[in-house]
């Protein structure tokens, strides 16, 4: 039975349009991604190939992050989100005639993903607009809960349905996904979510506006910028997972990709749904700091001991249980990161640089990752994807360890000063 704090948000009707959308767009993209890897992996048989897919979807974020947030501050939010939803529905639709033809893939990818560096801000700026302060932890659950269900169906069911559909099928069910995303948000009012307006846009004032935001960013203190370190490395390590996902299932699994779905998207979806919705309900009961450094910790923990998993199960059928109980942890520690860093930086956000805020976190992001990701690639043909997860669940225990020594009740004061 929900909670108050979830009744309340799910008794906001402009919540539910912004959420539907979210709903249908992530669904997409989830699917989308999925039907690409197996293409490119199947064809290719290269890690790098499948890192370049998310190399070109990052790199608007590095050039357009900063920018874009400057016109979701002042322009129609309801506008823009119906606007990218439409046309990215038309660019997964031009996936249809592509074929196997890569060079067009890795264009309509970039494609997409320009027009996501304002959809996205402008669907993170407009949800303290339709939702109360009190009501953020449970609408930024909902939103995370969400996302990793549509992650579920969108990676799980697309490696099922590709055993009876064509990929055609889906990407024209994903393009109608958009379509429907579009109306939901057309739906929402009018005057709701216009930004603030200017008679006339200058470059001068385009960097003025960035530059404050940055300001805010150095200037918020240390806990606004870890939270927006926080998210930025937990998200690179998002994509890196990705990446890493038809060779993790061969690997560790014996699987196929198509077969992956069973054995690590859905019970890591099934943490993140679990871990967002218990962050929902205790979000003021237990200080984010204890979240955050937990799932940190948590989460380099689960990712070592899936590295070593053959080490202790030689049995297939032992090995992808405790494969699953492992991969379930990782994603409860990673909504206990993600949420409450996200929320925070939420709360002490002005409205009126939000989406400036929201933009530079993903330009960051995506900045952060472009270079690992072809680096890890190619090391992973090198010396395998063993040695790649020891460094990278190292590296999640010490971030925990150097956020626990050092934020201390930063988290607390600075949320009291929101």
């Amino acid at each position: 039975m929900l909670t108050n704090p979830y009744r309340q948000v799910l008794s906001n009707a402009n919540f539910i349009k912004v959420w539907l959308s979210q709903i249908f767009s992530q669904l997409t993209i989830n699917m989308v991604n999925f039907i690409l890897i197996n293409q490119i992996f199947e064809n290719s048989r290269s890690t790098v190939a499948v890192s370049l897919l998310w190399i070109f979807y990052s790199l608007p974020a590095v050039f357009l992050g900063p920018f874009s947030g400057f016109f979701v501050d002042i322009w129609d939010k309801r506008k823009i989100m119906m606007i990218t939803n439409f046309l990215q529905a038309l660019t997964v639709a031009s996936l249809l005639w592509i074929g196997h033809r890569f060079y067009f893939i890795y264009v309509a990818v970039l494609i997409y993903a320009v027009l996501n560096q304002f959809y996205g801000p402008a669907e993170a700026a407009a949800l303290p607009d339709v939702v109360s302060k009190k009501q953020l932890p449970a609408a930024n659950s909902l939103f995370l809960f969400t996302a990793q269900l549509s992650f579920l169906v969108g990676f799980g069911m697309a490696s099922i349905l590709l055993q009876f559909f064509s990929g055609s099928t889906l990407l024209l069910i994903s393009a109608g996904l958009l379509f429907l995303a579009t109306l939901a948000v057309a739906l929402l009012p009018a005057n709701r979510l216009i930004g603030q307006r200017r008679h006339r846009y200058d470059w001068n004032g385009l960097w003025l506006d960035i530059q404050r935001g940055v300001q805010f960013l150095l200037s918020g203190g240390r806990l606004v910028l870890i939270g927006f370190l926080v998210i930025a490395l937990f998200q690179m390590a998002s994509s890196t997972a990705a990446t890493i996902l038809p060779v993790l299932a061969e690997t560790i699994l014996h699987r196929s990709l198509r077969d992956a779905g069973v054995f690590l998207v859905v019970p890591l979806a099934v943490g993140l749904i679990g871990g967002s919705y218990l962050f929902g309900r205790h979000a003021r009961r237990v200080r984010k700091k204890y979240w955050i450094v937990s799932g940190s910790v948590g989460t380099g923990l689960a990712i070592i001991y899936i590295a070593i998993l053959d080490y202790f199960f030689a049995q297939y059928s032992w090995r992808a249980i405790m494969a699953m109980v492992a991969i379930f942890v990782l994603g409860v520690s990673l909504a206990s990161v993600v949420v409450p860093a996200q929320t925070f930086i939420q709360e002490v956000t002005p409205a009126k640089i939000r989406g400036r805020v929201f933009s530079l976190l993903s330009a960051t992001i995506n900045l952060a990752a472009i270079i690992p990701l072809l680096i890890i690639a190619s090391l992973i043909d090198i010396l395998g994807i063993r040695l790649l997860l020891l460094v990278i669940g190292t590296t999640a225990i010490l971030l925990g360890l150097i956020i626990s020594r050092h934020s201390n009740a930063i988290i607390v004061r600075a949320s009291h000063r929101a």
